[in-house]
């Protein structure tokens, strides 16, 4: 089925003789070409090509063919900028090989070293990528695996950046061969693919759309190839068979040019007689060379869902890990945000109930409106303070037996003529506990004494309050005691009034720094 949200691909097929370039649509089951052009190479090769032997002369610039692809590809109006480049068999191995079963996840290590029995290559240098599946029925795993040197696709990255075009995949021909058949036949079964070119013959035994056999054979100059009287079929399926047990072949399709020339000797050789694919209604191009055909494959290749993906450019896999690595960020970073999300809401939380713990707190302490405002120093000098204001209370309240003994000596030693009326006590409160305070005990009283016999008693009076154990922190170094008595204002000029009593004042002070 076509995917038509996929933009137009330029197809580009690369063969020592020639490069095609062609774009194509599918439309209701038919291929439109709609761009069709061969650049001939001008390459000459001499002797026997051996597969990647080539590549490294080939794909440079001092070949001609490298500066008319340029130039050509900059007049045509290809309208994308999308490629997807297919190489031929020699400059690109492809090999199908069955391995012992393995568990998946090791297949990225263990199947590149089981490769090297089939490709005898440094890997070092080489850009390959894979297709594996379990075999059914089978303790095996089959294997298509292909590779292409590295210097090719950096090469042809260059090449087609300096006009403007980005290579999407590099595939081996192999792929785009089977493509090319399933999009004019749906093939389930193991399958025999040949496509007959003017000088061409390409083989290809099919499994599951997976390249299992890929043979060509050339007729160009070639006086033996004249007279040659097979095409090996036969051998090819008995090689597949070998690999995979119970599998059996009973189909063989030809395409091309002058394919109905092999059917006889085919279905001798094989027993199965070839169906030959028949394109010309399905196609609108009259151009059946291989080079084309591949060409038309490779601009459909994201126009048809697939289940797997060759890609010797190794730019796909590269996506495939960038993909691997965002989701592995993207999780990560979910994760990390989601406990930054918890703890934020725990912080929420916790401050939420501190908030309403210190608002009920504040709702019953009025006073904490003072600290409201203030920095964390002036909060800790505002509590410094009130701590030493709470230790001079504490000393006053903790004191409150100091009058207790003081009135009961006042009362045992108090002559009888004289009377107490009040007794007041100073203590000033300062919060520099350093500071010079004096603390003082006052009793004021009245008697009707006069003359020399109330300084006889108050005489009397202050030296038994001195001999008081009570009143001693009134005595000197740390305190003092005195007294004075004042007239009644009657005895000073109002004759005429009721006697009114004398009025005195005793006074103790003491040190503020004095044990009370």
């Amino acid at each position: 089925m076509a995917n038509k949200l996929v933009n137009d691909i330029i197809g580009i097929y690369i063969d020592v003789k020639e490069i095609t370039i062609s774009i194509a649509n599918i439309d209701k089951n038919k291929v439109n070409v709609s761009k069709l052009i061969h650049i001939p190479t001008d390459y000459k090769a001499e002797g026997i090509i051996k597969p990647l032997s080539l590549n490294n002369d080939f794909f440079s610039e001092k070949q001609k063919w490298a500066a008319s692809f340029r130039d050509i590809m900059k007049k045509l109006d290809l309208k994308t900028t999308k490629a997807v480049v297919s190489l031929s068999h020699d400059f690109s191995i492809t090999r199908f090989f069955t391995m012992p079963l393995v568990e998946r996840k090791f297949w990225n290590k263990a199947i590149p070293i089981e490769s090297k029995k089939y490709i005898p290559i440094s890997f070092d240098e080489l850009g390959y990528d894979f297709y594996a599946y379990n075999i059914e029925n089978s303790n095996k795993v089959g294997v298509c695996f292909s590779v292409t040197p590295k210097k090719t696709i950096e090469f042809l990255m260059q090449l087609l950046r300096q006009i403007q075009i980005d290579l999407l995949i590099a595939e081996p021909s192999a792929i785009s061969i089977i493509r090319f058949f399933n999009l004019f036949i749906e093939i389930k079964e193991p399958s025999v693919m040949v496509y007959f070119s003017a000088d061409d013959v390409y083989t290809i035994v099919d499994i599951n759309s997976i390249p299992f056999v890929f043979r060509y054979i050339s007729f160009s100059n070639e006086a033996a190839f004249s007279q040659r009287q097979s095409l090996d079929i036969k051998g090819s399926i008995i090689f597949a068979q070998r690999n995979i047990s119970n599998i059996e072949f009973k189909k063989i399709l030809f395409s091309g040019e002058n394919s109905d020339k092999w059917i006889e000797q085919v279905e001798r050789e094989t027993g199965i007689k070839p169906q030959i694919l028949k394109i010309d209604d399905k196609i609108n191009t009259s151009d059946f060379n291989i080079s084309t055909a591949i060409s038309i494959s490779a601009s459909l290749k994201y126009k048809r869902k697939e289940k797997y993906s060759i890609d010797v450019s190794e730019n796909e896999k590269n996506k495939r890990v960038n993909r691997v690595v965002k989701n592995s960020v993207f999780t990560i970073a979910g994760f990390i945000s989601g406990i930054f999300i918890f703890l934020f809401f725990i912080n929420f939380l916790e401050d939420y109930l501190i908030t309403s713990q210190i608002q009920d707190i504040a709702s019953k302490n009025p006073e904490i409106s003072e600290f409201e405002g203030l920095t964390v120093e002036q909060a800790n000098d505002k509590i410094i303070k009130m701590r030493k204001v709470k230790e001079v209370f504490s000393k006053i309240l903790t004191k409150r037996e100091y009058f207790a003994p003081k009135l009961s000596d006042l009362c045992d030693i108090i002559p009888k003529d004289i009377w107490l009326k009040d007794i007041s006590f100073t203590n000033p409160i300062s919060v520099n506990t350093d500071a010079n305070i004096k603390i003082e005990f006052t009793v004021n009283g009245e008697t009707y004494l006069s003359g020399d016999s109330r300084t006889y008693y108050m005489d009397y009076f202050m030296k038994e309050i001195k001999k008081s154990k009570n009143f001693i922190i009134c005595t000197p170094p740390m305190g003092g005691l005195d007294y004075n008595v004042r007239d009644s204002e009657f005895s000073q000029g109002n004759l005429n009034s009721k006697a009114a009593p004398a009025t005195f004042r005793i006074s103790c002070y003491m040190d503020k720094k004095s044990k009370l």
